[in-house]
Formats: C-alpha cells, sequence, structure tokens
C-alpha cells in the first residue's frame, strides 16, 4: 500500500464525523448490522451492492455508491460475496443503540438510603441535572462530602457516567447498584495495570 493510500484510509475524529454526516451513510451501518449472526462462527452474512441497495429503497445506483463508497476500508468491509460491518462499524450502531447522543434520563434529588461515608447523613441520588451534567452522582445534603464539584450545593461522594441504555429500565437504586459493578471492575483493571477505557498498558 502507498503512503498516499495509507494517507487516504487513515481516518481522523474529523473525517470520521464528515464520513458519518449523512442518514443515508448510518442506515447502510443499521442494515448491515442486522446482518450479523453472534449465534453463529462466522458472525455475518454479507450483502450483495444490489441486495443492500434495494433494502434500503434507493433505485440510483450511483447515489447509492457515493455513500458506500467513503464507509469502505473505514467501516465497512467488501468482501468477495458481499459487505459486511468491520468492528468500527459496529461500535457507531452501538453507540447509537446505547442512545449515547440521543437519549438522557434525568434523577433529580432522589432520597438515598445510603447515608454519607464521610457524616452519616442524608444522601441523594442524581443524574443529568443542571448541576451533575451526563454523570450519575451520590450528593451529601449535610456536609462536603469526599470531593467536591463545581456548581454543587452539596458535595459528592461518588460520581461516574453510564451510558442512557443502563438507566432506562432501572430505577436510581438499581442504577447505583450497577454502577458499582462497574467502578469496581475498573478498579481492578486499573489495578492489573490496564487503563479500564483503552484497550493496553
Amino acid at each position: 500500500m502507498s503512503t498516499d493510500e495509507e494517507s487516504e484510509l487513515e481516518l481522523t475524529p474529523e473525517r470520521a464525523f464528515a464520513v458519518l454526516g449523512h442518514e443515508t451513510r448510518l442506515a447502510i451501518l443499521f442494515e448491515l448490522w442486522k446482518q450479523r449472526r453472534p449465534d453463529e462462527h462466522v458472525p455475518q452474512h454479507p450483502m450483495t451492492f444490489s441486495a443492500l441497495r434495494k433494502s434500503l429503497g434507493m433505485r440510483d445506483g450511483s447515489q447509492f455508491n457515493y455513500h458506500l463508497k467513503p464507509l469502505v476500508n473505514r467501516f465497512v468491509h467488501h468482501a468477495e460475496d458481499g459487505y459486511i460491518l468491520r468492528r468500527e462499524g459496529e461500535r457507531v450502531v452501538s453507540a447509537i443503540l446505547a442512545g449515547a447522543f440521543t437519549d438522557e434520563v434525568v434523577f433529580d434529588a432522589v432520597p438515598s438510603d445510603k447515608p454519607c461515608e464521610i457524616c452519616g447523613g442524608q444522601t441523594v441520588f442524581e443524574c443529568n441535572t443542571d448541576r451533575t451534567l451526563g454523570y450519575f452522582a451520590i450528593r451529601c445534603t449535610e456536609c462536603e462530602g469526599a470531593f467536591g464539584g463545581t456548581g454543587f450545593d452539596g458535595a459528592l461522594s461518588l460520581t461516574e457516567s453510564l451510558l442512557p441504555v443502563g438507566t432506562r429500565s432501572r430505577n436510581p437504586e438499581e442504577f447505583y447498584q450497577a454502577l458499582d459493578i462497574m467502578v469496581k471492575h475498573q478498579i481492578m483493571s486499573a489495578v492489573e495495570g490496564s487503563v479500564p477505557t483503552v484497550p493496553g498498558p
């Protein structure tokens, strides 16, 4: 592969957003996502150009190719028997399905039965409020807590974030329990020398 080809395939964050900035291109990723077969050794069934185009209801082949081409080698793999979703494409679809860019669940000062670790006072659950932004927090109403937070009228004993899909079917207490498990896994990973959000040391 030439240096020019490598440069063309290099996907910066700016290019990634530009490539995905059209509903037809996202629709292509979702259609290929539907072909996944997690219970089979071969996880996906390739779709031919014609089948993929027809599944989206597009008649103009050149117009469809205009949107498909930027996805190939970046989010979509072109195999001999058709197109399949690359791991990068799966991550995009997973983030959208998880509600990372669209959904928002709000808990506003919901009383908690967990006493403050510092003073033993009353704590409340908060999530996506003006004080916590995109975070879930346990806030003490009676002391400064374990650490402060910008804009808080009480202080924090825990803050963390989960994708909205993790909150839709849970009440604040259940969300806290799920969060507690996630944080413990992150700590264990860090102790072992691996950054939880980065696959490497």
